[in-house]
């Protein structure tokens, strides 16, 4: 029926609705699939009967459809917030460099949505490379790092002088997978079929800003379309190279001087991370509600 309805694995099922539920128990939530969710989690605890009695209840639902409206409507309000958070250039005066607009954002006080390209500054050709794929669309996932120096360490030590973007609101569908840390470094969660994907999750900002250590991942598909910046990033005075690619992508260039930043208490970081580890039992109360 699994494999059926909702078009995967039972294993796979079980990750995602296990971290559904208990995203939307521990933040007081609603879910439409509550009672689908309940009986495909207790599905062993069930008699024949009740399994027949309750497929027939169910069998002409879009099971698939519910499931992902119930996990996008959590997603996006994550999206939204973001949105209604992160740094907007009308709060500060720009100045005019050259043929661009220059910000001094280094009183930031809001998040960003970074993408650091890791292409060095005088790495010429990947340079072009980048500007090209801006313009033109040739990829099919961007990933971008919101950054905020109230939670994370922003900048690390001898690190090299790279290209970086700043990008604005995001389009809550295309939001794909969100991680605090980089989504590669946790290994593959989840199967699908032949495929290797990793396991999504769900956070409120607060969370999401306090669990990141240094960088969280959030990757948003773009389908080959051009994606424009609002701005590149210089962390330091910005060079000719950086100067260039703004003048070629038409945009500012956002200067934010290194600095120090307050890095979250070890024991919030812990009671959020245990939050997260609550088990499959701890839903029962949730799941018989009415």
């Amino acid at each position: 029926m699994i494999s059926r309805y909702f078009e995967t694995s039972p294993y796979n099922l079980l990750i995602d609705i296990q971290t559904l539920c208990e995203f939307v128990l521990k933040n007081h939530r609603k879910l439409e699939g509550k009672s689908i969710y309940e009986f495909v989690l207790h599905f062993e605890n069930f008699d024949i009967s009740y399994i027949l009695d309750f497929y027939w209840k169910i069998k002409d639902l879009l099971l698939k459809s519910i499931l992902y409206d119930d996990w996008e409507i959590q997603k996006n309000k994550f999206v939204d917030a973001v949105n209604h958070y992160i740094f907007s250039a009308s709060d500060f005066v720009p100045k005019n460099m050259k043929s661009i607009p220059y910000y001094d954002i280094s009183d930031l006080k809001y998040p960003i949505l970074v993408h650091n390209t890791g292409i060095e500054v005088d790495d010429i050709d990947r340079v072009n490379q980048i500007i090209h794929y801006i313009k033109n669309g040739s990829r099919r996932m961007i990933c971008l790092s919101l950054q905020d120096f109230d939670y994370q360490i922003f900048y690390e030590e001898n690190r090299s002088h790279t290209i970086k973007f700043i990008y604005g609101t995001l389009d809550p569908i295309k939001v794909r997978i969100i991680n605090h840390e980089d989504v590669y470094s946790q290994g593959p969660m989840k199967v699908e079929y032949n495929n290797i994907c990793y396991k999504r999750r769900l956070y409120t900002l607060e969370e999401f800003m306090v669990l990141t250590n240094r960088y969280n991942e959030i990757a948003y598909s773009i389908n080959n379309q051009p994606f424009f910046p609002i701005g590149i990033l210089c962390e330091e005075l910005p060079t000719n190279e950086e100067i260039r690619v703004a003048e070629e992508l038409k945009v500012p260039i956002f200067y934010c001087a290194k600095r120090g930043s307050k890095k979250v208490p070890l024991s919030k970081q812990k009671q959020l991370i245990q939050r997260y580890e609550w088990q499959i039992a701890n839903m029962n109360l949730f799941l018989e509600e009415k």
